[in-house]
């Protein structure tokens, strides 16, 4: 059997009010459980946000995000294991890097990956995480886009019922508006 390498995944999420709800992806934390290092991705265009709030700050989410980065640049990744030894970045990053509270920025709960170490490369790994978890720009999508989106995540992840996932996504948008903007 093909040697695997472990990633855990934790999106960036930009929450512009609280009464909205609403959360954009506007980075990923990425731990490569085999090298024990962190690497951090966020968005450098701000015209999806820009567009979407009115009122959002440049220099603010700029601040926050050069703060993020000195933190987890500096923090020395103690240990990502919980007491029963089970990979837990999200508390880490909790305790160290992020506190979970009612702030503009929060961290999504651990996605964990497996990818054979073969085929594995970074740069690569790191475009894909780009491409689909941290849009950029708004654009105008139908139907077909949203799918080949989520189908394109899907496959990040090795998932035997993959298939099945991709069918029940299409057929649960049967009935979303032809053209929407994002």
């Amino acid at each position: 059997m093909a040697e695997k390498i472990k990633i855990n995944l934790n999106l960036l999420k930009y929450r512009h009010s609280e009464v909205l709800g609403e959360l954009i992806n506007v980075g990923a934390l990425i731990y490569y459980t085999n090298e024990r290092r962190f690497s951090f991705l966020y968005i450098t265009e701000y015209d999806r946000l820009q567009k979407t709030y009115s009122s959002f700050n440049i220099q603010i989410f700029k601040q926050q995000i050069e703060f993020l980065k000195k933190k987890i640049s500096n923090s020395e990744i103690l240990d990502v294991y919980d007491d029963s030894n089970k990979l837990n970045v999200l508390s880490f990053l909790e305790k160290h890097i992020l506190p979970r509270d009612s702030s503009q920025l929060q961290f999504s709960d651990d996605i964990v990956m497996f990818y054979p170490k073969t085929f594995f490369r970074i740069e690569e790994f790191e475009e894909k995480i780009l491409s689909s978890y941290l849009l950029v720009t708004s654009r105008e999508v139908n139907k077909n886009d949203i799918v080949a989106d989520i189908d394109r995540s899907l496959n990040l992840w090795i998932s035997p019922d993959h298939e099945n996932r991709v069918a029940k996504i299409k057929k649960d948008f049967i009935y979303l508006p032809r053209k929407r903007r994002l």
